[in-house]
Order: structure tokens, then sequence, then C-alpha cells
């Protein structure tokens, strides 16, 4: 509760010290949306590092294209 409050008065103060006029009302629905675009920022951030991580190779056991077969065997991944 307090900290609504003072987000509020925050967006307020800034609002006027820039010399807009900027109702209490106005920065209330501010404050509202702020909770909820937090949350999408973070969801977003999450998605790009859950499609951009690393994954495991798919031809685990065979030599990559162009490899010899010997060195492929050193390169193995091991079972999680």
């Amino acid at each position: 509760m307090f900290s609504h409050d003072a987000l509020v008065a925050s967006i307020q103060a800034r609002a006027d010290s820039q010399g807009r006029p900027f109702t209490a009302e106005k920065a209330a629905v501010y404050a509202r949306l702020s909770i909820y675009y937090a949350i999408l920022l973070v969801a977003v951030m999450l998605a790009i590092l859950y499609f951009c991580r690393e994954r495991q190779g798919t031809a685990v056991g065979r030599p990559l294209k162009g490899q010899p077969s010997c060195r492929a065997e050193s390169y193995r991944l091991s079972p999680l």
C-alpha cells in the first residue's frame, strides 16, 4: 500500500518539476500499469533466455560432418 502511494507521489513530483500538469488519478493509473509492464518485461526476458539457450547436439556419438570418426569419440557428451 505504501509503495503505491509513494510511486504516485513520485510520478506527480516529476511531472511538476518538468512543468507538466498531471492529476493524481492519471498517476494512479500509471502506477497500476507499471506492475503489469514489469511482469511482461520479465516474461519476455525469460522467453528470450529459453529460446536462446545452448542445446545438446543432435549427433551425439557420431562424428561431425568433415571430422574424422576417431576424434568424435573423445568429444562424446556424458549422460546427465
